[in-house]
């Protein structure tokens, strides 16, 4: 993925931009999580500046591990999106943890993807008092979407964030035909006046399916069945020449270039 963002400042100045590319690998996954092993590099100036490495494990309910909430079934309502509506399972959880009471609201509807279509979240302290409050609702489905080199069928939700420090808003376009789903999303972060503080958008770049392979002197290699190449930063008189592996006489799909 490849996010630009910008900051601003009170005076609405910009303050900032950045240009981040993003790469995002599935280790493992199991029934209610799954593992991902995420790395970041930052252009600055035309160059490329290696950023952190690390690992996150997320719930599918998008849930904190450290609430442990079980949900129960609360009836059916019906959803109108794209003008047709879908019938969904209502289920409502509630968990204690280190910061409060989270209370969670899934709409599911086994008919259509992403079958969650609804999600509210809501956090409240020890006094009562709402600390975070996220609303997370499909407004289309059967979008279509040019993902790279294919038009893919897309599903199109918003996410709103409330806190007391401000408020996030997301539109997010997914697709099941592209691993990881998301293929473009936009973001803003306005603080409690609602002045925007920050403002991004996060765009696929390349994607495929990942393996190890022997190369013809013994040598392990990594590539990918189906992949695209990324684009370069910098000038052109200052790229370096390309070097292929010795023992290959060019590039096969399975093959990554040595720099």
């Amino acid at each position: 993925m490849r996010t630009t963002s910008e900051t601003f400042g009170p005076d609405k100045g910009r303050l900032s931009h950045t240009l981040t590319h993003t790469r995002t690998e599935l280790l493992h996954r199991d029934e209610h999580s799954y593992t991902l092993r995420i790395s970041s590099e930052v252009a600055v100036m035309g160059k490329r500046l290696a950023g952190r490495h690390h690992t996150l494990r997320r719930r599918f309910d998008d849930v904190p591990f450290a609430y442990h909430v079980s949900y129960q079934q609360k009836g059916t309502k019906t959803l109108r999106v794209s003008e047709k509506a879908f019938p969904c399972r209502v289920y409502e959880g509630k968990a204690a943890g280190p910061e409060g009471v989270l209370r969670v609201t899934l709409w599911y509807c086994p008919r259509l993807a992403p079958y969650v279509l609804f999600r509210h979240l809501v956090l409240t302290g020890p006094q009562n008092q709402v600390l975070e409050e996220t609303t997370w609702t499909v407004v289309a489905v059967d979008m279509p979407y040019q993902a790279l080199q294919r038009l893919v069928p897309t599903v199109h939700y918003k996410v709103v964030q409330r806190k007391p420090s401000g408020t996030i808003v997301r539109l997010v376009v997914s697709s099941e035909e592209v691993p990881g789903g998301v293929v473009f999303e936009s973001s803003k972060e306005l603080d409690p006046q609602g002045h925007l503080r920050h403002r991004s958008t996060q765009e696929l770049v390349a994607y495929g399916i990942f393996r190890a392979a022997v190369s013809g002197q013994g040598q392990n290699y990594y590539g990918y069945t189906e992949r695209f190449r990324l684009p370069r930063i910098g000038p052109r008189h200052r790229r370096r020449p390309r070097r292929w592996l010795v023992s290959s006489p060019g590039p096969t799909p399975l093959q990554i270039p040595s720099r």
